[in-house]
């Protein structure tokens, strides 16, 4: 909340909140005066879901930062593996980044660094790289053997595809709980997971040959065949 606010420019995010949201201000209080701000965001507006003209009004950056500093143009992602600093990413306000560093291997686990918007960047941030260890992700059961990948977010839409001699093929799969369940064909399986409707980054990340994708998985696993219910996962 604020009573007088004035001649501001203002460039914030909010990670989350449902109420009294604005990028100048949540609420103005009464008897105070609000004028001559200036914001930029994509989804925000000014003053508690209303933007007002002379006020708090929505510009483009390049008008936000009319006569600021370097440094409030200057912004930068900093990519780290188990705390360690890998690389950087030096980006102007909405530039694109097109292809994601590679993230160190760990023996067992599969990597992926968070999920954002990558084709629009408007913030610095800190990006920590996600390990999965292989072995809590997947079973085999049954015989033929069913595999049973736990899927980092059970909301997501997703495709599997299996190596075969003449190359990818799809695989029909389904969703039981947190599990994205398939039918291997035979003692082994080298298999990708793709998640739906992300654009840009599953298709370079494919081609890339995933490693350490952020939204491919690509996993040998060897099965054994048994009774269902005994898990059989390695790489």
């Amino acid at each position: 909340m604020g009573k007088t606010v004035t001649d501001c420019r203002a460039l914030v995010e909010i990670d989350r909140g449902a109420a009294y949201l604005g990028a100048v201000l949540g609420c103005a209080e009464e008897g105070g005066t609000v004028s001559g701000n200036l914001f930029t965001h994509d989804t925000l507006n000014g003053i508690n879901g209303v933007s007002y003209l002379g006020k708090a009004e929505p510009v483009s950056f390049a008008v936000l930062s009319q006569g600021a500093s370097a440094d409030f143009t200057r912004f930068r992602l900093i990519f780290r593996a188990d705390g360690k600093e890998i690389e950087t990413f030096d980006f102007s306000y909405g530039d694109a980044l097109t292809q994601l560093p590679e993230i160190p291997a760990k023996s067992g686990c599969s990597a992926s660094w968070p999920e954002m918007d990558y084709s629009h960047l408007t913030f610095s941030r800190t990006l920590d790289a996600e390990y999965t260890a292989y072995h809590t992700a997947l079973t085999a059961l049954g015989d033929p053997p069913e595999v049973q990948y736990k899927l980092p977010d059970s909301g997501g839409d997703y495709v599997v595809w299996v190596e075969t001699s003449g190359g990818w093929e799809q695989r029909e799969a389904e969703i039981d709980g947190t599990y994205l369940v398939f039918q291997a064909d035979g003692d082994s399986v080298v298999f990708m997971v793709e998640e739906s409707g992300t654009g840009w980054s599953v298709l370079l990340l494919a081609a890339s040959g995933c490693a350490a994708a952020a939204v491919v998985v690509l996993i040998l696993l060897r099965v054994r065949k048994g009774r269902k219910g005994n898990k059989r996962a390695s790489r």
